[in-house]
């Protein structure tokens, strides 16, 4: 028997493809009554939210395109307006577009000052050290001012968390990888070679830069637990585990479970209260952030902007991180035309604040005719540096019958989740025959 902890994205994927390789019978196991974890579509007094992630990218995530089109969800997809392309950044108590190619780069008065950055950052020489924080290494490949500029509004919007501890090995892993494999990120980037996509679903859905399902991301997880063959027991929380030879008990309140074998799913903080030392003292130093999300919705149409929202960086001294614009990117999820709604990122609630923001950033000045708070209570995980070197040590003391798939280890996206979960199930693949 198979026993899967926690029913979030990760959990649910994690069955769904190992019931693909095994008829052993799978026990899935969610503290929470519902499925999901931080994924949560909802529509109140009129307006459609989502209350965690919101829209998943299609490049670098064919995997979970391909997962829609094997549960049969295609004709739920929408792909972002040509709208949603444009990104901007709030400094100097202005918005900026970003460029979305180096001859808008060129185009961009304010974009000149990090031009010769980018013209010279091939002729410096790769790195000695395995692993630096974000901040070193985008001020040694290209300039201090591109990493405080761009990269730290980039992770703050990601991660919530500081370039001066997160680590580029683990946050960024692709472009930390074009400087290992090619000895610079320009030569790296000239080097990749787009391949075609044989299959015409995810060749459409790469047209736009992002996409969601037309009633949330919620349909995902939705279409699995229908679809999946697995035990699924909800209000169960795990309360400990005991490893006896080949087996692993398994314990919750009312029952104990025998398990031949135990993927966890479950956030770093959440798992090491039921491993011993060293490893729950290793999943205890990743550390977790907190991040206020409010989704605000108008009426009538307030926003005076097309695209998909703008992020601000850590030194204009805001308490807005950044400010998603729902109804632009997806107009097709409004419940009438003209409605506003929007998402503001703060790392702690402050209504005045946001309401100030909003009015200088945008121009609003009018009161949201809804307003949800929603605390996400130690949601993101820090990959600080060192962090993949931690994750090895903790996998190497770890019994060989129990494995680590989700947002804590090796990427905090729906896309990555996923993708955890596919290799997990080729890398175990000879256990299931």
């Amino acid at each position: 028997m198979i026993v899967i902890l926690g029913g979030g994205i990760s959990g649910i994927a994690t069955a769904w493809f190992l019931k693909q390789r095994t008829d052993q019978p799978i026990i899935l196991l969610e503290k929470a009554p519902r499925l999901g974890g931080w994924i949560q579509s909802t529509t109140v007094d009129g307006f459609f939210f989502e209350k965690g992630p919101r829209s998943l990218r299609p490049q670098g995530g064919e995997e979970t395109l391909r997962l829609i089109q094997e549960l049969g969800l295609e004709d739920q997809v929408v792909l972002g307006e040509s709208a949603a392309h444009e990104r901007y950044l709030y400094f100097n108590d202005s918005l900026r577009k970003l460029p979305r190619s180096f001859k808008e780069c060129l185009l961009s008065p304010w974009m000149w000052s990090i031009v010769p950055s980018l013209l010279t950052e091939w002729t410096k020489g790769p790195s000695e050290l395995d692993d630096e924080s974000i901040y070193e290494f985008i001020s040694r490949r290209l300039s201090p001012h591109i990493a405080h500029r761009f990269m730290d509004p980039m992770t703050q919007g990601i991660f919530a968390g500081d370039i001066q501890s997160l680590s580029m090995k683990s946050c960024f892993p692709k472009i930390y990888n074009l400087e290992k494999e090619h000895g610079s990120i320009t030569r790296g980037v000239f080097a990749k070679k787009k391949k075609p996509d044989d299959n015409e679903f995810i060749s459409w859905a790469k047209k736009s830069s992002l996409y969601t399902l037309q009633d949330g991301l919620a349909s995902l997880v939705k279409r699995l637990a229908a679809k999946l063959n697995a035990d699924i027991k909800l209000s169960t929380p795990v309360t400990g585990l005991d490893f006896e030879q080949n087996q692993i008990l398994v314990k919750t309140p009312d029952h104990t479970f025998t398990a031949d074998r135990v993927i966890s799913t479950l956030p770093a903080n959440a798992l090491a209260p039921l491993l011993q030392s060293p490893v729950s003292d290793l999943l205890s130093a990743i550390p977790m952030k907190t991040l206020s999300v409010v989704n605000l919705g108008f009426h009538q149409s307030v926003l005076h902007h097309h695209g998909f929202g703008y992020l601000i960086p850590s030194s204009e001294g805001e308490k807005v991180l950044g400010v998603v614009w729902d109804s632009s990117a997806f107009p097709t999820q409004n419940q009438h035309p003209d409605q506003t709604r929007l998402t503001v990122m703060m790392h702690e609630y402050d209504e005045e604040a946001m309401h100030l923001a909003l009015r200088r950033h945008l121009g609003i000045t009018q009161a949201p005719d809804y307003v949800s708070h929603n605390l996400m209570q130690q949601a993101i995980p820090q990959y600080t540096v060192g962090h993949s070197q931690r994750l090895a040590e903790i996998r190497d003391r770890l019994p060989t019958n129990f494995h680590m798939v989700g947002n804590s280890f090796e990427g905090v996206s729906v896309n990555d989740c996923i993708l955890q979960a596919i290799n997990l199930r080729e890398k175990t693949a000879t256990f299931y025959n």
